[in-house]
């Protein structure tokens, strides 16, 4: 048997194409709308990749920030932050608790889609800011 599948423009109109045995596809317009906004709040944030289910993206520690100096385990992160960071010099360095941030670092993280919003304003709360 065939498989038909809709994208719809208003969602009004879903359950009339559920009723006939149509799949649905949500509304492209959206998911789009939300990026742009989302990449428009944070206009430094470089995405690398995108994956199913998350997010790849990299974040540059500022001078500044209280955080430097501070071993990376005072991250206030969530469990589902995995944290990769490249040093100024080009070293890559897969980090242990121990490991102190500093100026010019470039973390780059991996979250879980759900996750994204929220692990990019800590992380820009504690890389970015200055006290």
């Amino acid at each position: 048997m065939p498989r038909i599948v809709a994208i719809i423009n208003q969602p009004a109109h879903s359950e009339f194409f559920k009723e006939v045995g149509v799949r649905i596809s949500e509304n492209p317009d959206e998911p789009v709308a939300s990026r742009l906004y989302y990449w428009a709040k944070n206009l430094q944030l470089q995405q690398p990749a995108r994956i199913p289910g998350g997010s790849i993206f990299e974040i540059v520690a500022k001078k500044g920030p209280p955080i430097l100096g501070h071993e990376i385990r005072e991250l206030k992160v969530k469990d589902f932050v995995f944290i990769l960071i490249r040093r100024e010099s080009g070293d890559l360095i897969v980090p242990s608790g121990n490991v102190t941030v500093q100026a010019g670092d470039t973390f780059a993280v991996f979250t879980k889609k759900e996750a994204e919003e929220d692990c990019l304003r800590l992380l820009n709360q504690q890389l970015k800011t200055s006290t």
